[in-house]
């Protein structure tokens, strides 16, 4: 998608989060056409009050340190990489899809972090 789009659905989507400030998907939304313009600052501002709304997704900690790398917040994005090393540790991401290299074939397949346990 051009970016020109992402900024036409980012303005779409300030105007719907003013009749829903709390929706979790728009929220998200509105925080990935902000990271998708350049808009970090608004990025941050959506991804943290998405993890506010959602604070047991681990996209909403990994959305949030792209937001802090495109702004150039590098300490800010590397204490949010911790924090998702934590849930790692904490076993608080079990469940999410990963990706998995096949070296046999180069292919990359999906699977689930309890298929791996």
């Amino acid at each position: 998608m051009e970016r020109r789009a992402y900024k036409g659905a980012l303005e779409l989507l300030r105007q719907a989060q003013k009749l829903e400030p709390d929706s979790p998907g728009i929220v998200f939304n509105l925080g990935m056409a902000a990271n998708y313009t350049g808009d970090f600052e608004q990025g941050i501002a959506a991804f943290r009050h998405y993890r506010e709304l959602q604070p047991d997704d681990p996209r909403g900690l990994s959305k949030l340190i792209q937001a802090y790398q495109g702004a150039g917040l590098i300490k800010q994005a590397e204490t949010t990489i911790d924090d998702l090393r934590t849930w790692w540790r904490e076993g608080r991401l079990a469940g999410a899809p990963t990706w998995k290299l096949q070296p046999s074939s180069g292919a990359l397949s999906k699977e689930r972090s309890s298929d791996r346990c």
